[in-house]
Parts: structure tokens; sequence; C-alpha cells
């Protein structure tokens, strides 16, 4: 069997040496709606839920364009959801929570870019990346 830390390691030192820190946000899951709770919110920028979200993290990651040419036409996404601005590249952390239940990323400069969709590069048990497909 492989032993993939190997390679988590060499990634989370290339992140590190070329990324930057940015904040995940997970929003509180409620809808406006209790008798449709499959909706989604309301899209207000300054809701309380944008000010006050449920839990953030800070992460190292790096970005890149979601399409042009390198990872954004090799790393290929749900064909049914619009093409990502960016995607982001963000080392996995030992002992916190999956960072696909976050909703959004906050960038250095107050950016807010809204996650479309994440993806693991999991081997076996060990979690090497995550990748976030983003928009603003």
């Amino acid at each position: 069997m492989v032993d993939f830390t190997r390679f988590q390691s060499l990634a989370n030192r290339l992140i590190r040496e070329n990324g930057r820190t940015v904040t995940l946000r997970r929003l509180p899951r409620k809808s406006d709606d209790c008798d449709k709770p499959w909706r989604a919110n309301s899209d207000d920028s300054q809701s309380e839920e944008r000010i006050f979200p449920e839990a953030e993290a800070d992460v190292v990651g790096v970005f890149v364009p979601g399409s042009g040419g390198g990872l954004g036409l090799t790393k290929m996404f749900d064909q049914l959801t619009p093409r990502p601005e960016q995607i982001a590249i963000i080392e996995p952390q030992d002992g916190t929570d999956d960072f696909t239940e976050y909703d959004e990323i906050c960038d250095t400069d107050n950016l807010v870019w809204r996650v479309m969709q994440w993806e693991k590069l999991k081997p076996a048990d060990t979690i090497v990346l995550y990748f976030a497909a983003l928009k603003r």
C-alpha cells in the first residue's frame, strides 16, 4: 500500500510557501420558509448570517483561475454547475471538521467568495487536498 502522508506533506509545504491565509465561513442552516426547507435562504449580502457566521476556520490556500489552463481545465467539476471563477486549493488540518461544510471563503482583502462545490483528493484514508470551486 502506498504511504500518502509523504504526498500530503509535500502538498502542504507547497501551499504554505505559495498560498495565503483565508477564512472559511459556515453560515447557519435555516430556511426562510419552514414549510419548504429545501428552498435556499433569500440572498441578502448584509444579512445577520453573513455578519455572524455559525463557524469560521483560518486556513492556508492557493487560488488558481477556474478556466484558461492548468488545473482549471484538468480538474473537472460537475457538468451541471456553472464554471467557477477561481479554484481554491486548501491544505487539510489535523483535528478539524470537514471543510466541505463551509459556504464561503473570505480572502485577505475582505473579498467574499461563495463556494459552489467542494471536492477532496483523498486516496485511502488520507485527505491530501481540498478543492473549492468559487464564484463571487
